[in-house]
This record gives C-alpha cells, structure tokens and sequence, in this order.
C-alpha cells in the first residue's frame, strides 16, 4: 500500500481498456455519490478515524501485478472537507476485500507514531547532515535501535504474569537452622 499523487498515469480503470489520463479526472467523470462508503481505518488520538472510501482497480503503465493479484487504487475523501482526497496504490491478491484495504492504509499512522518515538527518545533528528555516508549510518542505528526496543518490550511478560510469580521470585532463600 503506498500512497500516490492524483496525477498518477493509468492505462485503464476497472476492466475497461480504454485509455485514461489521471487518477481524479477519473474520479470526476465517475460522478456516483454512491460510490463512496463511509469507515474507519482506526482508532486515533481524537477518536476514531472515519473517512469516505471507495477503490477502483486499474492497470498501470509498465507495471503488470503478480499472478493472482491485482493493483487497485484506494481513494480516501474527508468527511469534513470533500475536497481533501487522498490516493493509495494497492497491489493485492485478487478479490481482496475494501475493509481489508482500508485497515492497512490505517496503518500508516502506526508508522508515523514510530517515527515520531525514534525522534523523541532515540535522536532520530538529532543529527547535522552534511554527507550521505554518516547520515545514513545514523538512520540506520536508530532504526535498529528502536526494533531492538520494539522487539524487548513486545517480549516482557504481562503485568499479571508479573505480579503472580512476584511472590516466588522475591522471597529470600531459606536460612539454615
């Protein structure tokens, strides 16, 4: 899932052939309010994330989709504000399902809350570029540094495992008589 810009050239939309321009003049000319359903790509910091969806598979110049998969762009709309689309390039297996497509573009938050935490904790930004080579050793250390944490933390033992076995592990050892 990568998002890409409106003017993303297409060979075709849909199983049609014929050739087309961009990606939102396509949009355009579809016209259909039906088109779109509203849902959720997920839970954020001020609730959840609802937006007007709807995908269309299309053919890409120079770009052929594995066998048994398909490219199909996912198109976003504000509820807030219609103007405000965003576009994402899917390529997935066949008969994929729209709320399948709609949970991984929610991921892309989750990505962007692991960039901010390398920033804040591991200093990610705090670095002055002035050659290739060293700023992208440092990307690099940080990077690994935070799959290092990521990986610790998911492997520590729950609060309630924790606080069950406190008791055993605590207790000093026997004296002798």
């Amino acid at each position: 899932m990568l998002a890409v810009p409106a003017d993303l050239p297409l060979i075709a939309v849909g199983g049609g052939s014929e050739p087309v321009g961009h990606l939102l003049d396509r949009l355009l000319a579809h016209g259909n309010p039906a088109i779109w359903e509203r849902r959720s790509c997920g839970q954020g910091t001020k609730g959840t994330r609802l937006y007007d969806w709807t995908c269309l598979p299309v053919r890409l110049a120079d770009q052929q989709p594995a066998p048994g998969h398909t490219h199909t762009v996912l198109i976003r709309r504000s509820v807030t504000d219609p103007a405000e689309i965003e576009f994402f390039l899917a390529h997935a297996p066949l008969g994929t399902p729209i709320t399948e497509l709609i949970k991984l573009a929610g991921l892309r938050w989750k990505i962007e809350e692991n960039n901010a935490q390398s920033k804040d904790l591991l200093g990610l930004t705090q670095y002055q570029v002035r050659k290739w080579t060293p700023w992208h050793r440092h990307v690099t250390t940080v990077m690994l540094a935070l799959t290092f944490l990521a990986v610790t933390q998911a492997a520590l033992p729950d609060d309630n495992d924790t606080a069950a076995d406190q008791g055993k592990d605590c207790q000093p050892p026997p004296q002798p008589p």
